[in-house]
């Protein structure tokens, strides 16, 4: 029998009314002209890395991209100060001149022993970003993003979960390195167990992009068995099937698409600055692998993930701040490779 939680919205609503409002300065520092980091939104709402959750002593339901509520108890011993290091590499075909990889490297860390169970998360990241263009674009070749996230997923009653994250980051060729060069990244979502097999999310997320600096965080997540699951959470919607599991492994097959890009500030040839805003739409299929949740009184799914996609990559577009006529390149083969441990 489900228990109930004494007044959800209001404690809901207070946390949105304090993720909110920082989603709203990084909006105000966004117009008035400070840079981007390399990591999309998107990304954001769609990783929710979960191996930190499972570190403080959470568990998580069969989706991988929507956290449930489970147990609170913290880990013991090494698994408390154990960082979760993550790559990822991102390819899209060179076509027409036109070329785009992106990798990125990142350390998270909970905040054991001073805050939990369970702890707000530290995150350091780094990405390097590399455009293959025609010589006729003023466009560097190598961009860089570097942040710091501060994310923290907290229990409001047994049917809700609400989670908190905001980043300073600072993406550029490191030629431009005024004000235009940082940006701030919020994000407030709220997830409800609506039945065993609905969950719902709500929220909102600030970008730090030029071109979307605010996106609605809004969906639900149908999971009919355990084998299969349908994200339905905008903007990137995924359907996956589990294909095999173990005592050791679990893999998943999955197809779904989505939005990428980032905003860098660079300096042109003629040495003024200005801003470039990379946007593609992505449809893709891939296959990932994951430990199983191990049993007991904490249940943690810890060791060695990776994924590898591949897809289509589409509506590409090229901005400039400064006015400088947009560049389309066409769609072109995308691929994606990532482990986490």
């Amino acid at each position: 029998m489900r228990s109930s939680c004494r007044q959800p919205w209001r404690r809901v609503l207070l946390g949105f009314a304090a993720a909110c409002a920082a989603s709203a300065w990084s909006i105000v520092v966004a117009e008035e002209g400070t840079g981007d980091n390399g990591e999309s939104a998107i990304e954001t709402v769609d990783r929710p890395a979960d191996a930190p959750l499972e570190q403080a002593g959470w568990n998580r339901g069969p989706d991988a991209d929507s956290p449930v509520p489970g147990r609170v108890e913290p880990p013991s011993g090494w698994a408390r100060f154990r960082p979760m290091v993550s790559a990822r590499y991102d390819w899209e075909a060179t076509r027409d001149g036109f070329g785009f990889r992106e990798t990125e490297v990142s350390a998270r860390m909970g905040t054991y022993p001073v805050f939990g169970p369970p702890p707000p998360f530290i995150t350091a990241s780094f990405a390097h970003a590399a455009f293959d263009v025609p010589a006729s674009l003023d466009v560097p070749h190598n961009l860089y993003t570097l942040g710091v996230e501060l994310s923290w997923m907290r229990p409001i009653c047994e049917d809700w979960v609400l989670r908190l994250s905001v980043t300073p980051t600072f993406a550029s060729d490191f030629e431009n390195t005024s004000a235009e060069a940082w940006r701030i990244r919020a994000m407030a979502l709220a997830f409800h167990d609506w039945t065993p097999e609905w969950k719902v999310g709500l929220g909102v997320v600030a970008t730090g992009r030029q071109d979307l600096p605010l996106l609605p965080g809004i969906g639900a997540i149908w999971t009919p068995t355990p084998d299969m699951k349908v994200d339905l959470f905008f903007p990137r919607p995924r359907y996956s099937y589990r294909l095999a599991a173990n005592e050791s492994r679990e893999t998943w097959a999955y197809v779904g698409g989505g939005l990428s890009g980032g905003t860098w500030a660079f300096e042109r040839r003629d040495g003024s600055d200005d801003l470039l805003t990379y946007r593609a739409w992505q449809l893709l299929t891939g296959v990932e692998w994951t430990p199983p949740t191990s049993k007991g009184p904490r249940s943690t799914r810890t060791g060695l993930r990776g994924f590898a996609e591949a897809g289509y990559v589409f509506g590409r577009r090229l901005e400039f701040d400064s006015g400088e006529p947009d560049y389309e390149p066409d769609g072109s083969g995308l691929l994606s490779l990532g482990l986490s441990y």
